[in-house]
């Protein structure tokens, strides 16, 4: 899980415990849109942390000489990629009932970042990145890159070459459909290796990065434990 240690830092205490014990820790489920798809995923969570400031919302704080809010985020989502369902699991040291957390924060996110739901969740909760590994996705395509797509589907293996290793690409796509210009794109990890979007977006569609980073591309699920929805 990604942990974000800045935009709401506290000032250095000297104290090794955290100065109140987090009471309250809530999943949240916002979305990215519009405009704001263009931030980086540290631009989102500073955007984020500080719009939490912003709305004095009691967030906890690590221990130790240099204590950071306890906000840790889901899989990373690319500059240009709208997010409709996305997580942050966040900690606070009062009790905020969901209702008034979500009001609190919404009033100070800016245009095209809105919290929508808080669930309570145990304080040992699975962290985000262990739990999630199936992602839906929206692609708006071409007439030409159907052609491409039924090719890739066809065929048993894609290996391509990650770092200091051949990774299979091909068993990731676990569903592909195609409704006019619009590719929904469900993918999971397997158990030697995560998504990557874009290194599979350049083998099905045979563009390069530059192309693909253009397209509109919209990332509407995240699913735990491989349990791909189907329907």
């Amino acid at each position: 899980t990604q942990s974000a240690d800045y935009g709401n830092r506290e000032p250095k205490t000297g104290n090794r415990k955290p100065l109140y014990p987090t009471q309250t820790k809530y999943r949240v489920k916002f979305s990215k849109t519009g405009i704001l798809r263009l931030l980086s995923h540290q631009e989102l969570m500073t955007s984020i942390l500080r719009a939490a400031r912003r709305a004095n919302i009691p967030v906890s704080y690590s221990a130790g000489f240099h204590p950071h809010p306890k906000v840790s985020f889901g899989p990373a989502l690319a500059s240009g990629i709208e997010g409709l369902n996305e997580f942050f699991d966040i900690e606070l040291y009062a009790f905020l009932n969901a209702t008034d957390f979500l009001n609190r924060l919404n009033s100070e996110l800016p245009q095209g970042i809105e919290a929508l739901n808080a669930a309570s969740i145990p304080l040992n909760a699975e962290a985000l990145n262990n739990r999630i590994s199936g992602y839906k996705y929206e692609i708006i395509i071409d007439r030409a890159d159907v052609e491409h797509i039924n090719s890739f589907i066809g065929r048993q293996s894609c290996p391509v070459a990650r770092e200091k290793k051949t990774v299979d690409i091909r068993p990731m796509v676990e569903k592909t459909e195609i409704h006019g210009n619009r590719l929904n794109l469900i993918l999971a990890d397997t158990d030697s290796a995560k998504v990557r979007l874009y290194e599979i977006l350049k083998e099905m569609l045979q563009k390069t990065s530059e192309e693909i980073e253009s397209s509109m591309i919209k990332r509407i699920e995240l699913y735990g434990y491989n349990k791909v929805k189907q329907g």
